[in-house]
């Protein structure tokens, strides 16, 4: 019996885009799949336009604009072998499912597995990907995920369920949670490949954090949060994590100063730092 794959979809007033990214779920080549579209509060009629199919879940929550927090309602629902992810304005490749699977079947001790993907515009079309080439890696690297010599979007990878619902997605992180999940997933475990395209990402003006001007603020402290969690005893992580932080806090506070909220943004900035101290000394307890 083939293993079954739980699919998180979370969406937010895209209705025309879900039904292109529900599309290519539906034409895959592996079928046994179960979908759970986590839907944050949509006003667009979303809801009647989710085809029926008795693999198909619709779970509508009040719109809290927290996409960590729709992906954990998905990852509390799934219970496949699996857990694969996709965005509402993306798609699949018709056999991102089946390769991705059979690349994990193959490997036991791997915890995930991930392919290539195709950058694409609002029409489809191919676009050109900014970075280093696509050179298919195996084994521990969350140094070149840190450092994003490898960028790994979410929609390309397939983990086993267990993993991922005990790594879960970090609400603290609302815009780059899939960030932060690929950094901890790298840490915590091996990875295999598949070399091939398995999705396409869409490239728009509303996608994601592009609109957050606040992300590299969430940003820098997650990667704090990194050295305190993650690399306590590893010195040359623990350095690009401090650097990547100070990038990131440098960013958030010129942009501020730039709209004329500097002494707001600054106050903002060590809020949470101070927090996120608070909270280490709680853990120490």
């Amino acid at each position: 019996m083939r293993p079954t794959v739980s699919v998180i979809v979370p969406t937010y007033n895209r209705r025309a885009l879900l039904a292109e990214a529900v599309a290519s779920i539906h034409q895959q080549t592996y079928p046994a799949w179960e979908l759970f579209i986590i839907d944050d509060g949509s006003t667009d009629g979303t809801a009647a336009s989710v085809p029926v199919d008795a693999r198909i879940r619709f779970v509508p929550r009040p719109h809290t604009g927290n996409v960590a927090a729709l992906r954990n309602a998905g990852l509390a629902a799934a219970t496949g072998t699996y857990v694969a992810f996709l965005d509402s304005d993306d798609t699949w490749t018709r056999n991102h499912l089946e390769q991705l699977v059979a690349c994990l079947d193959a490997h036991p001790d791997a915890g995930w597995c991930y392919g290539d993907y195709q950058l694409v515009n609002a029409e489809g079309q191919e676009l050109a990907k900014h970075g280093e080439r696509w050179q298919p890696r195996t084994g521990r690297f969350v140094r070149e995920v840190l450092t994003t010599e490898i960028g790994i979007p979410l929609q390309t990878i397939l983990v086993r369920r267990s993993l991922a619902q005990r790594l879960k997605f970090d609400p603290r992180v609302p815009w780059g949670d899939d960030y932060d999940f690929l950094v901890r997933l790298a840490c915590s475990t091996e990875a295999s490949v598949v070399d091939a395209v398995v999705a396409q990402v869409r490239e728009h003006p509303s996608r994601g954090n592009k609109a957050r001007h606040d992300f590299t603020l969430y940003a820098g402290l997650a990667y704090l949060r990194y050295c305190r969690d993650l690399f306590g005893g590893n010195r040359p992580l623990q350095r690009i994590c401090v650097g990547r932080a100070w990038t990131c806090f440098r960013t958030y506070l010129a942009h501020e100063r730039a709209a004329g909220r500097t002494v707001s943004a600054f106050r903002t900035l060590m809020r949470l730092m101070a927090n996120a101290v608070g909270d280490e000394q709680e853990e120490g307890r």
